[in-house]
Formats: structure tokens, sequence, C-alpha cells
């Protein structure tokens, strides 16, 4: 009998050992999976990344880019879902706020804003309100300003987006940003 105990506690420790294996494999590519979506658009490499939940309904992610020639993009996004606690309903509101700094060593060259807020009801989503802004530092002149936004479809999520290019007026290198919030149809 203790024998039989003995290779009973082994093959179970052996079969906990492995699903902790599998799982710690799976989380790991979940995340870098989710780190690499990370891009919704902005040119770099990703520096550093950060999220904080404030509340249940509230969170803040922080993303820092390296663009290259000494710029780069800290993106901060804020999210507020109304629906969070009660997901037994398919519907709600979501608000999203980004603003991404376009930085030239320790020099703000420009700042990217978008917000928007959005209604889904688990069959699609559209955008209720936006805005889209861009402060550009003296020094730095714009040379593109892109501005878009739509509902869902069945091939994509609601959005509003901006992407602003500034060029630097003393060395003339250039730098572009982009900003995007999104909201599935489930929110």
């Amino acid at each position: 009998m203790s024998k039989f105990k003995s290779t009973s506690v082994k093959v179970i420790s052996s079969i906990i050992s492995s699903i902790l294996v599998i799982s710690a494999l799976t989380c790991g590519s979940k995340a870098t999976a989710y780190a690499s979506e990370r891009n919704d658009g902005m040119n770099g490499k990703v520096i550093s990344y950060s999220i904080q939940h404030i509340s249940p309904t509230k969170q803040v992610e922080v993303t820092v880019y390296d663009l290259g020639d000494g710029y780069t993009a800290t993106e901060t996004t804020v999210t507020e879902d109304t629906n969070m606690m009660s997901r037994a309903s398919a519907s709600g509101d979501k608000t999203q706020n980004k603003d991404v700094e376009l930085k030239n060593g320790k020099e703000t060259a420009a700042t990217i804003k978008v917000s928007a807020v959005f209604s889904y009801d688990g069959s699609r989503a559209a955008v209720k309100e936006y805005n889209q802004s861009k402060t550009i530092r003296s020094g730095y002149t714009e040379t593109a300003w892109n501005t878009d936004k739509g509902d869902s479809t069945a091939f994509k999520d609601a959005f509003v987006s901006a992407k602003l290019t500034v060029k630097n007026d003393k060395t003339g290198k250039s730098v572009s940003g982009s900003a995007k919030v999104t909201c599935s149809k489930n929110g």
C-alpha cells in the first residue's frame, strides 16, 4: 500500500508540474501577443509599458516608444467603461482618451490628443462624441496632420484617430506620431 501511495503522489505531482508549466507558457505567449498588439500605428520600438487599474471601471496604460534619431513618444491611454461591472447586458458606453507626447531628447516637440465616447450593444459600436487636437512647440513645423473616425463594421472596431508629422526647424529631422482610440461591439 505504501508503494502505491508513493507512486500516486509522484504521478499527481508530475501532472501538477505539467499543468503549471503549460499555464506559464500560455500566459507568456498571451503577454507577448498583447505587447505586439500595443502598436496602433506608432512606428517604433516599445521601451516600456505599464498598466494601472484605478477602479473596476477605469484603467491607465502608459507606453513609451523609441522612434529613432533621438525621438521618443509617450502614449497615455485612459479607458473608462460604464458597463464593466455588469456584463450581463452587453451594452454601455466606453470613454477613451489617448495623449501622445513626441519628444526630441528631453524637449517636447508636439502632442496629439484623441478622445471619444463610444456606445456599444453587442452587435455594433458607434462614435457618440469625439475630439482630435495637436500642439506643436516653437522650433518645429507641422508637415502632415490626418484625422479619421468610423463606427464598427463586421471587420473592424469603431475608432477615432489622428496622425501628426513635425519637422525640427534646426536639424530638418522629422518625426511622426499617431493616436487612436477604439471600441469593439462588446466594449
